[in-house]
């Protein structure tokens, strides 16, 4: 099969200097077939002229009103022209010079792959999955600041759900991909250096967001047998790490977000069956780590998940 055209798309806010850092170790990997791609969500500096100097092969889009990342990624996808669409955060770029010739394999090579899921280092060195597992395994998890979707499959399910705004976008996404039969894999040996910026990074914001949309993403696909339970284990497991942390701001702006948006989330709620139901939780267990992905034991994991962005 021949190579498959690569669009990276990377949304940014108030980042210059990490985002040029990612745009300049971009520019390492000899993959022959790239497009790069920035959305600015409204930073406070309009970005434009000084990418245009220092990296005039990027294209370049600005929102004036700030829309948040999910958004801006689905702005880029419908401009750019590849069969694979990677995602970056601003702050992160892949440890190999050679991760696209990597993902255009991985996509080559299995069809009904729709997206692939990959490891993710923090500044503190630590990664995730915290254990390597298989080389390359069935999964319904990835984090957004460094995976691969193939655009067929990505627009068939439509993409992220803007109203999500951040936060908690990556298992909606999976939900629908999984949920229309494609399939999602992780693989260990992509690895994502995560700077994890300090720039427009408030904790309990991001994590009240995390809160909002755990709950609205149960209340949308849950079945009805499983969604009084399973609300009420994800509303305890918030409530007790924002407890942990004096997190109350995260807390109300949280619930209070699940409040105002609930009717919405009911118009648009599409449950799954149960089979499917288990089945995504059942993947999106960490096989190294006997705690599930989701529910009152794996509130600090969930907690640290929810800060990348």
């Amino acid at each position: 099969m021949s190579e498959s055209g690569i669009s990276v798309i990377i949304p940014t806010r108030n980042r210059l200097d990490d985002l040029l850092v990612t745009l300049e170790r971009i520019g390492r990997d000899p993959y022959p077939r790239v497009e790069v791609w920035v959305g600015d969500d409204g930073s406070d500096v309009d970005p434009r002229p000084i990418l245009a100097e220092r990296f005039p092969h990027v294209r370049v889009v600005r929102s004036e009103k700030r829309v948040g990342p999910c958004e801006l990624r689905n702005r880029l996808a419908g401009m750019s022209s590849g069969e694979v669409l990677v995602g970056l955060d601003d702050d992160c770029h892949f440890e190999s010079s050679e991760a696209f010739a990597a993902i255009a394999r991985h996509f080559a090579a299995d069809p009904q792959l729709g997206l692939l899921s990959c490891r993710v280092r923090r500044p503190d060195g630590t990664l995730w999955p915290a254990h390597r597992g298989e080389p390359i395994r069935e999964t319904t998890t990835f984090i957004a600041c460094g995976f691969a979707v193939r655009r067929r499959a990505f627009e068939a399910v439509g993409g992220f759900d803007p109203a999500i705004f951040r936060a908690g976008e990556e298992r909606d996404l999976a939900m629908r991909l999984f949920a229309a039969g494609w399939t999602i894999r992780h693989t260990d040996d992509i690895v994502a250096d995560h700077c994890e910026s300090t720039a427009d990074r408030d904790h309990q914001f991001i994590h009240g967001h995390a809160l909002r949309n755990e709950l609205l993403f149960v209340l949308r696909h849950a079945p009805a047998s499983r969604l009084p339970l399973r609300l009420i284990r994800q509303t305890a497991s918030h409530a007790v790490f924002c407890a942990r942390h004096g997190w109350w701001r995260a807390l109300a702006t949280g619930l209070a977000g699940f409040v105002r948006r609930t009717p919405d989330a009911l118009r648009r709620r599409r449950p799954v069956t149960t089979r499917t139901w288990r089945r995504f939780l059942e993947l999106g267990r960490d096989p190294t780590d006997a705690r599930a992905a989701d529910g009152p034991a794996a509130a600090d994991r969930k907690g640290q998940l929810c800060e990348v962005g």
